[in-house]
């Protein structure tokens, strides 16, 4: 007859075929230049003892557990598949008012990015050129310094409106169109919505 806690759905007390795998001790470690075919115990131990299965081989991808048994490590998935243009100096979690969480990245400069023309201001400009870390209005709020055009308007520090990958839309509405090879950087830090 089954027990109690068998009809309210439990397991019963010894399962007909399996039994579940427990070591109930991993103290030997990790075991470098060993025989791969027997662990790396004395003839005394391994006769009467038991061993040492609890060894490690080669300690590669395998991790102790609480349970004390050995398991394969748990991968990891990369961050974000942004290029940074220089290296991150520090990561930090911003909490929006809507719940979300915006992953802010410092970085030392977005290094000088390439600016290959601007049009005409109609209250901001937009500047066109390659800004690979721009994607999804990255530098909104950062301040850009543009140099190289040979129009002087088109040249300065001015906040960011909006970005993409290949434009940016800057608060300066003095900008009038112009085609040249200038750059712009800047300074601070960029978030990336994970």
């Amino acid at each position: 007859m089954p027990s109690l806690i068998e009809q309210n759905g439990g397991q019963p007390q010894k399962q007909p075929k399996w039994i579940p795998i427990f070591m109930d001790r991993s103290f030997t470690g990790l075991y470098t230049q060993r025989a791969a075919l027997h662990d790396p115990s004395d003839v005394i131990t391994s006769k009467f003892y038991g061993g040492r299965p609890d060894s490690l081989w080669s300690g590669l991808n395998i991790e102790l557990t609480n349970r004390l048994t050995l398991q394969r490590r748990p991968g990891l998935v990369p961050f974000s598949s942004t290029t940074y243009p220089s290296p991150p100096d520090r990561f930090y979690a911003f909490h929006l008012s809507d719940g979300t969480i915006r992953v802010i990245v410092d970085t030392s400069s977005t290094g000088f990015m390439a600016v290959t023309s601007v049009d005409t201001a109609s209250g901001t400009a937009v500047y066109h050129g390659s800004f690979g870390c721009g994607v999804a209005n990255a530098f909104v709020g950062l301040n850009i310094t543009i140099a190289g055009f040979a129009n002087g308007v088109n040249n300065g520090t001015f906040p960011v409106v909006a970005s993409t990958a290949t434009t940016l839309t800057l608060q300066n509405s003095l900008a009038v169109s112009e085609t040249i090879a200038a750059t712009a950087i800047s300074y601070g830090a960029v978030y990336w919505d994970r």
